[in-house]
């Protein structure tokens, strides 16, 4: 139940990441046209359920197989999200090449896209 917590943590903070999430390293602290967003909480994730599969591979470092989960819950949301989107939005020639994902900065990659009659980049 603790690693599957852990992941469920995990999964809703890339999707934070993913979708709302930026960070100025200027001022190590949240752009501040990300503030009104706030903090992803697991009731606000889309879908009703997470569900969690274990595969089990012992750890062949230690006598007992066991190893971490660590922030791996973390790891596969922002990349699959950002695909999916440049998979809809192929046909347009939008190319996404970082994130927050917003709705402002898709809608502007389909505008320039749009525009430029070529390619345009989130």
């Amino acid at each position: 139940m603790v690693v599957e917590g852990q992941l469920h943590g995990g999964i809703v903070q890339g999707i934070g990441a993913a979708l709302a999430e930026e960070l100025d390293l200027r001022r190590r602290r949240p752009a501040p046209d990300r503030l009104p967003h706030g903090v992803r909480r697991p009731e606000g994730r889309p879908g009703a359920v997470l569900e969690v599969v274990a595969l089990d591979f012992p750890s062949t470092r230690n006598e007992m197989g066991i190893k971490g989960v660590g922030e791996s819950g973390i790891i596969s949301p922002v990349p699959a999200i950002a695909n999916a989107v440049e998979d809809a939005l192929a046909d347009h020639g939008v190319e996404v090449s970082r994130v927050p994902l917003t709705a402002a900065s898709v809608w502007e990659a389909l505008r320039r896209a749009s525009t430029h009659r070529g390619h345009s980049r989130v």
